[in-house]
């Protein structure tokens, strides 16, 4: 008797070592949860909240300062947020939320602008009126819609410049041509006024030469400053003819290259023209998009589709669990590994990997050649090993029942859970094995979980509740392989007690158990 009661007094100190192991393990790498006392709480409005969730992170600048915790939908058109923030950031009244993509999964973030000083602050639980929630193919389209409308306005412009009459680049050229005819003419008829010139002052300095030589010392000076004067401008005369040659291949140069530059131009406007003429006719890829309806319809079905499929995708719910039971009639354990994926909140499936201590029995036949009293002609040989079972069901919910149905431990069957206290409490049952070669019943489970810290469950209850082979009412008659010894061996079926403890984690949640390990060098 002291023996059986010292197993399961281990099994109880083990399952409490680990809970407390868990809870220290969870408190490490916990984040989130902002208290009511370090936050304040506001709401936003959003038209489109697919890939958001509660636990949701708020960013300023990469720096996480709060979370979503809440999302009902509200007046039958948008999805109304509350979102905490911690008290250290001041949100003014003219602070926005924008949704923005994390990663190529879709896992989203809010990015706050907390607003500007100047503005008044925000009151608690109130209205974060600015929020941009548009993503997707639906930007890019607009966005190639505007550049074609620019593109388009700036075609008509070039047309206009090179086809118009006043201010076109055939107007600038023919100017400049005549501004450069006009400084030749300049330069040719200053060049004979300046010969002209010199050429009556020759005449007078002869004329002067015949006057008396009483004024000839002072005509002399006269002549000598006029020589001077002359030589003066024949200087100038040369430095100008030398500024005009100098620059002349430079001029010709420049506009030669200017009459290049306006080849390329007028090539680059006819591509263009060339390229708007095949997209109105409907030529090519791109004219076949804008002319043809149907095609159009079809592309836009095709990434409506894709776009639905994604946000389908991102939006699917994870949720990892462990747990282990101790069963008091076979005295051994029980261990389960459950992973569920829930695209809505009102369903879920359910993929389940057990280790069930009753294993999988086989069943065999002898003959004896000759039969005695204590060795019959037939004898049953019952064989059982021990191996994973499988579980696969699709669950959906009613209100506070969720009905399960699929594959459980490797058999047809259901079951239903019914929650409590905002699911913190429920209770369990499980209906399969519906042909088993020893027991007359189905194989009937029932317990209650309740469920602590966000992340740690309890549970007890009874498995195979319709079998018992036992005068009366026991609630241990669990039946073992009598082949093996009385003290080990496995269960064939039988009513029995048990009492298990295991721990869940969301996706959310193993995002920072990831990012709180130590990474791993190589």
């Amino acid at each position: 008797m002291i023996r059986k009661l010292i197993t399961p007094f281990r099994v109880g100190l083990f399952v409490l070592a680990a809970v407390v192991a868990f809870v220290a393990f969870y408190s490490f790498v916990h984040k989130g949860g902002l208290s009511r006392k370090d936050s304040v709480e506001f709401y936003a409005l959003f038209h489109d909240a697919s890939g958001l969730e509660k636990k949701t992170p708020i960013e300023i600048a990469g720096i996480a300062v709060g979370e979503v915790t809440a999302i009902s939908l509200y007046e039958g058109q948008y999805a109304r947020l509350v979102v905490r923030i911690r008290n250290t950031v001041h949100v003014h009244a003219d602070a926005s939320l924008t949704k923005r993509s994390a990663s190529l999964l879709g896992e989203y973030v809010l990015d706050l602008f907390p607003g500007t000083e100047t503005a008044p602050l925000l009151p608690e639980d109130g209205r974060i009126a600015n929020v941009y929630d548009e993503q997707g193919i639906q930007q890019i389209f607009k966005a190639l819609g505007r550049t074609t409308e620019d593109i388009q306005a700036v075609t008509q412009q070039l047309r206009t410049l090179l086809a118009g009459q006043t201010g076109s680049i055939q107007s600038i050229v023919g100017n400049v041509a005549d501004l450069t005819r006009s400084l030749n003419d300049v330069v040719a008829s200053n060049g004979a006024e300046l010969r002209a010139t010199l050429a009556n002052f020759e005449r007078l300095s002869a004329q002067l030469a015949s006057l008396s030589s009483t004024e000839r010392g002072n005509i002399g000076e006269i002549v000598d400053n006029i020589r001077v004067a002359s030589g003066e401008a024949r200087d100038a005369l040369r430095t100008i003819d030398q500024i005009l040659g100098a620059n002349q291949g430079q001029l010709a140069e420049n506009f030669k290259g200017l009459r290049e530059t306006l080849r390329h131009l007028d090539d680059s406007v006819q591509n263009v023209q060339d390229i708007t003429r095949k997209v109105s006719a409907g030529q090519g890829t791109l004219g076949r998009l804008v002319n043809d309806d149907a095609l159009a319809d079809r592309l836009d079905k095709a990434v409506t589709g894709a776009s639905d499929f994604v946000n389908r995708l991102t939006g699917i719910q994870t949720e990892v669990s462990l747990q282990d039971d101790y069963l008091f009639g076979e005295q051994a354990s029980k261990g389960y590994l459950n992973l569920k994926l829930r695209p809505k909140p009102d369903k879920y499936y359910l993929l389940q990997l057990v280790d069930d201590s009753r294993g999988n029995p086989s069943f065999t036949y002898q003959t004896n050649s000759t039969p005695t009293p204590l060795q019959p002609g037939t004898q049953e040989i019952t064989t059982t090993t021990r191996s994973f079972k499988f579980s696969a069901e699709f669950a959906k919910t009613y209100g506070p029942a969720t009905f399960r149905l699929g594959m459980v431990e490797s058999t047809a069957g259901g079951g239903v859970d019914v929650d409590f206290f905002d699911h913190q409490l429920s209770f369990t049952a499980d209906l399969f094995d519906f042909d088993d070669y020893i027991q007359p019943l189905p194989r009937l489970r029932t317990y209650l979980t309740w469920r602590f810290l966000d992340h740690f469950e309890v549970r007890g209850g009874a498995d195979d509740v319709l079998n018992c082979q036992d005068q009366g009412f026991a609630w241990n008659c669990a039946v073992r392989n009598t082949v093996a010894p009385l003290s080990r061996g496995y269960t064939l079926g039988g009513r029995e007690l048990f009492l298990g403890a295991g721990f869940y984690f969301t996706d959310e949640d193993l995002k920072s158990v990831f990012v709180a390990a130590p990474p791993i060098k190589p």
